[in-house]
């Protein structure tokens, strides 16, 4: 945009502190490009009040359950930038699905590698990681690779809730569903295409992941502030071009997106293409266990609107897990929250937004 259109190009970028050193905020690097290339940058600063204030309307804005924390933050960008006067955004959505940028297509090289191990090995190996403390990501890329297929090594990537905590959590509801995830993943099954297994992962990734949870939250968080998001990454053109790269172009000695970094060396700061991948975080668990206790801890434990689809007291072992520090529930519990969240603003007897969040406390 620079080169066609000259300096002065609006930017935005959201984080979580205002030095941009608490290990999730971005700041360090969208400064960084925001020089390279002159632009008119903008930041806004997400605090644990913001993001409770704005939940249940970010759940009332997507029509479903939010799964991961950053519609939230995703919201105030695009607040930032119309407040701005900006209609229109670009935005990176799609590059990870293409060029192969995140844990799990890293995961299937090593898949590779790691079914050369003994069995035995492997299960000492996950013996010894579930001893170990908060690295609920470490252990799920380990049992994931050590699945024999592709194609269950996919699906482990993207479960959340193991099989047996769903039973357990949903006290017999789960048996009664009509759909699995393993159904949802059955449907564009891509076994039948000629495509090699990375290649694979990257087509469901396309017909999966980005529908469903990316360009959703992009698109329905944008038009909560009247912003249209585009991602130039989609074009349909762009993304034959890509399919048709080897699978070594894009994850070479283990680095994703290995051909699209290299082709962006001319353009942009190698402190910010050789980063360590970061994804879209935000410290969910540490305000879980701290600044937004408090609040969790009333909505995930109120009775009297509850719908009855969970056992509360395998909630309750989550959140007291997490909040002890002994374990990393924030994938887990997140999700519990806004279904908690989304059912009191659509089947409760006012179909409101709930006003009791806006307004619980938070902890100093």
């Amino acid at each position: 945009m620079t080169e066609l259109g000259g300096a002065g190009i609006p930017s935005f970028s959201v984080g979580y502190s205002e030095n941009g050193n608490d290990g999730f905020s971005e700041f360090a690097y969208s400064r960084l490009a925001a020089t390279h290339f002159k632009s008119q940058y903008h930041e806004v600063v997400v605090t644990p009040k913001m993001f409770l204030d704005f939940l249940p309307k970010a759940v009332w804005y997507q029509d479903e359950p939010i799964g991961e924390p950053a519609s939230v933050p995703l919201y105030y960008v695009c607040k930032e930038a119309k407040d701005h006067g900006i209609t229109v955004m670009l935005s990176g959505e799609g590059a990870d699905e293409l060029f192969a940028g995140y844990n799990r297509h890293r995961g299937e090289v090593l898949a590779k590698y790691s079914s050369l191990i003994p069995k035995p090995f492997h299960r000492l190996l996950q013996n010894a990681l579930r001893q170990v403390p908060r690295v609920p990501v470490i252990r799920k890329g380990y049992r994931s690779m050590a699945l024999e297929s592709w194609w269950e090594r996919y699906q482990s990537w993207h479960t959340v809730f193991p099989r047996d905590l769903k039973e357990h959590i949903m006290d017999g509801v789960a048996s009664k569903l009509t759909e699995s995830f393993e159904d949802v993943f059955q449907r564009y099954d891509p076994r039948r295409l000629s495509l090699n297994d990375l290649d694979k992962l990257l087509w469901l990734d396309l017909k999966v992941w980005l529908p469903d949870d990316l360009l959703m939250k992009k698109d329905k968080m944008g038009m909560a502030t009247s912003i249209e998001a585009r991602v130039p990454f989609l074009d349909h053109h762009f993304a034959q071009l890509i399919f048709n790269i080897e699978p070594k172009f894009k994850v070479r000695k283990f680095t994703g997106k290995y051909i699209f970094k290299k082709a962006m060396e001319r353009l942009l700061p190698k402190q910010i293409i050789y980063r360590k991948k970061a994804g879209f975080p935000t410290p969910i668990a540490k305000w879980i266990a701290q600044d937004l206790k408090n609040p969790f801890t009333e909505i995930l434990s109120d009775t009297a609107n509850d719908h009855g689809y969970f056992d509360r007291n395998i909630v309750k072992k989550l959140l007291d897990e997490h909040v002890s520090g002994k374990e990393n529930h924030e994938r887990l519990l997140f999700p519990i929250l806004n279904f908690d969240l989304w059912y009191q603003s659509f089947f409760s007897n006012t179909a409101n937004i709930p006003s009791r969040t806006s307004s619980a406390s938070i902890t100093a």
